[in-house]
């Protein structure tokens, strides 16, 4: 090996630069193609958790949106704070009721992100 030590590391570096750059162009490229053929994504319904409300997912929804633009996300603004602690039940049937539309106009699915006791209503 004629390069001295550090020569040698950089051109190491160099050539797993160059082997990710070439894989990341791959994915742009695949990415690209095949854009033009996809719906985008699927709608997204977003659900606090206990003692909390949809305020608290202001961040998150914004950042969906942000990372995905055009995905529609429903911030669902039902049994905030206190009135998280209502029966389970009367919370699984008032959520439903809120996003059932939402839902319905989402042949492929949607997807859910709830936190916490969201998570049991959501299920």
């Amino acid at each position: 090996n004629i390069l001295p030590h550090s020569l040698h590391n950089m051109a190491a570096r160099f050539k797993a630069v160059s082997r990710h750059m070439v894989q990341l162009t791959e994915m742009v490229i695949l990415a690209s193609t095949i854009a033009p053929y996809t719906n985008g994504y699927r709608p997204v319904v977003v659900l606090h958790g206990v003692l909390s409300s949809n305020v608290s997912m202001t961040d998150l929804v914004q950042f969906i949106q942000m990372a995905h633009p055009g995905t529609e996300v429903l911030n669902v603004d039902a049994f905030n704070d206190a009135d998280s602690l209502l029966p389970m039940w009367d919370q699984v049937n008032g959520v439903q009721a809120k996003i059932q539309s939402f839902v319905e106009g989402a042949p492929d699915g949607v997807h859910m992100i709830c936190c916490s006791q969201g998570g049991l209503v959501c299920r």
